[in-house]
C-alpha cells in the first residue's frame, strides 16, 4: 500500500529526499540543473527571509513568474517558512493580479522586474 503525500508536509518529504540523495538531480530545466542539495539551499535561503519579513504560518504568498526551474524553489521556500503559494500565471493581466491578491488575502508577491514593470505600467 502506497503512502498518501499531505501536501502540508511536501517541504519534509523534499528534506528527505535532499538528505538520502544529495547529489541527485532535483530540477533540470536546460542548462539549468539543480541537485537536492543546492535546491534545499536555496529555498530554506528564501524560507528564512520569508520569516524575516513576517510571513507567518499559513499566510498567502502569491507566486507570479515565467516558467523556470526557479519556480519550484520559490515554491517550496514558502512551504518551509509555513506559507501557502498561489500561483499565479504570468501572462494575467495586471487588475487581475490586484484582484487575486486582494481577494485571496495574500500578504506578498513574488515576481520577476520584467513581469512587475508590466503589470504596473
Amino acid at each position: 500500500m502506497s503512502k498518501a503525500i499531505h501536501p502540508n508536509y511536501l517541504d519534509q518529504y523534499f528534506d528527505e529526499a535532499a538528505t538520502g540523495y544529495p547529489e541527485a538531480i532535483a530540477i533540470e530545466q536546460g542548462e539549468t540543473i539543480y541537485n537536492y542539495a543546492k535546491v534545499e539551499q536555496l529555498a530554506n535561503r528564501l524560507a528564512h527571509y520569508l520569516r524575516i519579513i513576517g510571513i507567518a504560518p499559513e499566510e498567502k504568498v502569491a507566486i507570479l513568474l515565467h516558467r523556470c526551474a526557479q519556480v519550484p524553489i520559490v515554491m517550496l521556500g514558502v512551504l518551509k517558512a509555513g506559507g501557502a503559494y498561489i500561483p499565479l500565471d504570468s501572462e494575467i493581466p495586471a487588475d487581475r493580479v490586484n484582484f487575486i491578491m486582494q481577494d485571496s488575502g495574500a500578504k506578498l508577491l513574488i515576481t520577476s522586474d520584467t513581469i512587475l514593470e508590466r503589470i504596473t505600467s
